[in-house]
């Protein structure tokens, strides 16, 4: 009973070696890199079906226009885009760190023939698969981080339009589009048909959804140097 209580000890600290020895491995690839430039696929942050569950839940069930993750200063935003009901448009702006609604924009009643369609974000995969499936159609193998993405609709699929990067310093992009369901690369898409359109009509209707991003930081700072 002893040997075998000790060749059971002995297993255990081996295991527990080769343990530490794989995430040493896996620390000090991750050192090689330059920057600290946090990619989306490792950075915990609220996930995107609950910044959309935010979205619908309060407005009845509402559809979704588009969705896009942005960061600033290292802190990432959620802007979700889309409407109620009763078609009024609306925008939200959610931290990513914790699911907390920062900003509400009103943008009035939508007509739904002037945008490209809503998400169906049932079958949508997550953004750690559709990274690692767009990470493979980067052309500079210089740029390895996820560092932004839109999620929409456009004739009937779900497209994602994932921002790719390599530092900060000396930052380098790279976009790739994807169909949000089947991972199959896109290499054309009118992406918000609204401000790509020649139409001068469906240009006027497409709201600067940035923007919002913009001024609830202006404010926040505002209220800071008071």
């Amino acid at each position: 009973m002893k040997i075998f209580k000790k060749s059971l000890y002995i297993s255990a600290c081996i295991m527990l070696t080769l343990s530490m020895v794989g995430c040493s491995n896996k620390e000090n690839g991750a050192s090689k890199k330059k920057y600290d430039y946090i990619d989306l696929r490792t950075k915990k942050i609220y996930n995107q079906q609950q910044a959309l569950l935010l979205f619908t839940s309060e407005n009845h069930a509402g559809s979704v226009i588009s969705v896009n993750i942005t960061s600033k200063d290292k802190k990432y935003y959620f802007i979700v885009d889309g409407i109620d009901k009763k078609n009024n448009r609306k925008l939200y702006l959610i931290d990513a760190d914790n699911g907390n609604i920062l900003k509400k924009q009103e943008l009035g009643v939508l007509d739904k023939t002037k945008i490209t369609g809503f998400i169906d974000y049932v079958p949508v995969m997550d953004i750690d698969k559709a990274g690692e499936i767009g990470s493979k159609f980067i052309k500079d193998k210089d740029i390895y981080q996820l560092i932004g993405y839109s999620l929409y609709s456009e004739g009937g699929r779900n497209i994602y339009k994932l921002i790719f990067s390599n530092d900060e310093k000396n930052p380098k992009y790279e976009i790739v589009y994807i169909d949000g369901v089947t991972g199959k690369q896109i290499n054309n898409t009118d992406e918000d048909i609204e401000s790509d359109s020649t139409s001068e009509e469906k240009k006027t209707v497409k709201p600067d959804k940035f923007k919002i991003l913009e001024d609830y930081l202006e404010k926040k700072d505002n209220k800071n140097n008071k």
